[in-house]
């Protein structure tokens, strides 16, 4: 237990260390934890603006070396959930919208300063491409 504690440690203040970085840059929203809770960070997931294509941004993110994701996953688009449920996009807007615009940053415990700074210095130049 005292393992996975200075994980869940190590994993907030990598997330914390993404937030002070990612909160000059407008158009990204980060997580975020209520007062009345915590959170552990098995990922780090940003939000990024609709009119952005979330794929080209991961991809993007990937040819400059950071391996990125998308960071919400949707079950109406899951084949078997799909075809069992007979679920449709326009049944879910909210999940769809979230599937769309959610990206997943690396995160692990070791992750460094430096590397937060890359990973935040390539996605502050995608900005100008927007």
């Amino acid at each position: 237990m005292k393992k996975l504690e200075a994980l869940i440690r190590a994993r907030r203040k990598v997330a914390n260390m993404y937030d002070a970085q990612l909160a000059s840059i407008g158009w990204i929203k980060t997580p975020v934890t209520p007062s009345y809770n915590t959170h552990v960070f098995q990922s780090y997931i940003i939000q990024i603006p609709q009119r952005i294509n979330r794929d080209q941004f991961i991809n993007y993110l990937r040819q400059n070396g950071i391996e990125a994701n998308f960071g919400t996953y949707a079950l109406h688009k899951i084949t078997f959930y799909k075809n069992k449920y007979r679920l449709r996009v326009l049944q879910f807007p909210i999940t769809e919208h979230a599937f769309q615009t959610s990206v997943a940053l690396p995160l692990f415990e070791h992750l460094s300063a430096n590397q937060i700074q890359k990973i935040v210095g390539t996605i502050r130049k995608f900005q100008y491409k927007v």
